[in-house]
């Protein structure tokens, strides 16, 4: 079978997708509102995404340079009862500022000033509203070339993948990420066919807004290059004059945009540029140090872990589907190409040396729309090849329908299932989270912390007045949530120093935290008051205790508490300078654990030393990798 030739969709098509995929968006929106107020916060956005977006909307609306200039910490103004967002920041260079920015926008618009939506809910509009946003893009863009069917059929797989699904409520990292990757990607497609300035330009604005959203976009040029380049090759090779062409004269213009773009949408660039171009560059580079043809902590081999996550946490269909879509061969080659590159860079990139992989598929979510447009056509292929003997047009259209509805109806099912948890999702090739833990696969776990949300709603129901609640490992997401979520009279974080209580909570996440093992192993044959499972798998338990028996896990609590915190200056440390970190760490990966710690008693100052055990190695990042232990 011949190649179909790639020819524009007409300006009807696009209109008639554009409208449709605006009604599909716009009630996905509010049903999403609707739906938003069973996510709380992340472990990462209480260090970034929320306390930089406030700090930045304070100085814009205080006209206060030195915020923008980092000179020093800002005090933010504490709205009730919103928290205070003082939990540990990471760097600026590790918060990506415009959905933060817009975050906070929306939590002082819906929340301080007009009262319509609960606080950190509110925040999360910035990860809401950019995923309205991608499946009015994905029906338009999929719908104008091979029908609204096919656009429709491509939501419905993305809103039918669970850790896509889980995601787009309340990672303000990710989320917008994909949309402006996908946006992007899109707006090259059409400006290489157009050759057109003003597609340039577009190209140019929203490549600058995708790279001030996460580094991901980086290799965004690079996937249009070799898209242009295997177009162009492809068709040469079958004497065919080729769709997609370079037009070097707009190639300024939409730099020009694109560095102007990027340097709006950083405030932290707005004074001293080059300085904190530099802090984010190095930042960068130290994170995946492909310059240098090693990783991060020493690490030079390539892997493929991304791949095989791909393929344990994508609700099968979809990705037969996808397959199926890619060897259409009556659809134009460059749309299969596009759709096709737009999944293997972001996943293959991370097989590169250096690159950090973990969470499951968060870093490189933006794979997602590629994906659901292949599957889409891969499912009208299939509903085609099934209704084939039918002649009567309604029951064509009827047995095409049933089977496209077939093929969503598991992961849509699996979605439900692992609703709002679907981060922990995964599908039956290794037999969802519980074949997960028996592989010791990573991220088999509540990693972000979202059950957290629904632990603290408990608790406010169950606990008896005055009780105590500890949260052993990742408290800062509780902490963040506590202020909206948990009943005031209930003490929380209560303090090294408090006597024991009469009533006791515990709340364990079930993220592994290396520095509270003693008292995860207190709590071992402990029957939980509460227990939230996902595919038949414990991802959060809560505990009670009374009387006698509290105030012994209280003592196991305070004393795992205390070592942690007294070894974080420890941790200050030793990542105040990257090459005894990085030495450290290769120590413990080439010579084992005895030899790191030998090293570092050594080189530590006295008045930091002391028992770290086990606490050292959840500080060095080292819970889940290989090497001698």
């Amino acid at each position: 079978m011949e190649h179909a030739r790639a020819k524009a969709p007409s300006r009807a098509d696009v209109r008639r997708a554009s409208r449709v995929g605006l009604l599909v968006a716009v009630a996905h929106f509010f049903v999403a509102l609707f739906l938003a107020r069973d996510f709380g916060p992340t472990w990462d956005a209480v260090k970034t995404e929320y306390p930089y977006g406030e700090a930045f909307l304070g100085c814009i609306l205080n006209a206060e340079p030195n915020y923008f200039a980092l000179r020093f910490d800002p005090k933010l103004e504490q709205r009730a009862p919103h928290p205070d967002f003082s939990l540990g920041r990471l760097p600026w260079y590790a918060s990506w500022p415009l959905a933060s920015l817009f975050g906070a926008a929306a939590c002082q618009l819906f929340w301080t000033e007009l009262g319509w939506i609960q606080p950190l809910v509110a925040h999360n509009l910035a990860a809401i509203l950019p995923t309205s946003l991608l499946i009015w893009l994905l029906v338009r863009w999929v719908g104008a070339r091979f029908g609204l069917t096919s656009g429709l059929a491509a939501v419905l797989f993305l809103l039918s993948s669970p850790r896509f699904v889980a995601h787009s409520f309340n990672n303000l990292k990710d989320a917008p990420e994909v949309f402006l990757y996908f946006a992007t990607a899109c707006a090259f497609f059409a400006a290489l066919r157009s050759r057109s300035g003003k597609d340039w330009a577009g190209a140019g604005v929203l490549l600058g807004l995708a790279l001030a959203q996460r580094p991901n976009a980086l290799f965004l040029p690079w996937q249009i290059l070799a898209f242009l380049v295997i177009a162009i090759v492809f068709r040469r090779r079958r004497s065919e004059a080729s769709c997609v062409v370079l037009d070097p004269k707009h190639l300024p213009l939409a730099v020009a945009l694109f560095a102007l773009t990027y340097w709006l949408a950083v405030p932290a660039l707005w004074l001293e540029p080059i300085v904190r171009l530099r802090e984010q560059a190095d930042f960068y580079f130290r994170s995946t140090e492909l310059l240098r043809g090693e990783g991060a902590f020493g690490w030079g081999a390539i892997e493929f872990a991304a791949v095989r996550r791909v393929l344990w946490t994508t609700p099968t269909v979809l990705l037969v589907c996808a397959l199926v879509g890619v060897l259409r061969r009556d659809v134009p080659f460059e749309e299969r190409l596009f759709l096709g590159l737009g999944v293997c860079v972001p996943i293959a990139r991370t097989a590169l040396p250096g690159m950090r992989d973990y969470d499951g598929v968060r870093h490189y979510l933006e794979f997602y729309p590629f994906l659901c447009g292949l599957a889409a056509l891969g499912a009208g292929r299939l509903a085609e090849a099934a209704s084939a003997s039918l002649a009567d047009g309604r029951k064509l259209l009827f047995t095409q329908a049933c089977v496209v509805g077939v093929l969503i109806l598991p992961g849509a099912w699996q979605t439900v299932g692992t609703y709002p948890n679907g981060i922990c999702y995964f599908n039956g090739l290794v037999g969802g989270l519980s074949g997960a833990r028996e592989r010791r696969i990573r991220g088999g776990d509540d990693y972000w912390g979202n059950s957290y949300w629904q632990g603290l709603a408990w608790v406010s129901q169950h606990a008896g007045e005055g009780a105590t609640l500890v949260v052993p490992g990742a408290e800062h997401v509780a902490l963040c949530a506590a202020p909206v979520r948990l009943r005031e009279d209930v003490v929380f974080p209560p303090s090294v120093g408090d006597a024991p209580p009469r009533e006791l909570i515990v709340m364990r996440n079930s993220r592994p935290f290396a520095p509270h093992s003693t008292t995860f192993r207190a709590l071992e044959g402990q029957d939980p008051e509460l227990e939230i499972l996902v595919q038949g798998a414990p991802i959060l338990h809560v505990y009670r205790f009374r009387g006698e028996r509290a105030a012994e896990m209280f003592g196991i609590w305070r004393d795992a508490e205390a070592s942690y915190r007294s070894s974080r200056r420890l941790f200050q440390w030793i990542n105040d300078d990257r090459e005894r970190l990085k030495r450290l760490v290769v120590l413990w990966r080439t010579q084992g654990k005895p030899a790191a710690l030998e090293e570092l008693r050594r080189i530590a100052p006295e008045e930091l030393l002391g028992e770290v055990g086990e606490v050292l190695r959840f500080g060095l990042g080292l819970d889940n990798e290989p090497g001698p232990k």
